[in-house]
């Protein structure tokens, strides 16, 4: 799959939508989650936890920013 570049106006733009699309794959690998059992079930529980803890990372830069709006229009 060919990736590319996304462009912000600013900062605070990229913090929300990184702040967006984290906070979105908790949810996502939870739900796959839900859906095994054993070691397929404890992977996909570690890319919840490791999606929760980039969301505590990034949430004093979403509170210092003010941007708790989240930028739709770059997703």
């Amino acid at each position: 799959m060919q990736q590319r570049v996304r462009k912000f106006p600013n900062f605070t733009a990229a913090l929300a939508v990184a702040y967006e699309e984290e906070a979105s794959g908790v949810a996502y690998w939870e739900a796959l989650a839900e859906q095994h059992e054993g070691r397929r079930r404890e992977a996909l529980e570690l890319l919840v936890r490791l999606h929760l803890l980039t969301v505590a990372a990034l949430e004093p830069l979403v509170t210092k920013h003010q941007c708790s709006e989240i930028g739709r229009a770059h997703v």
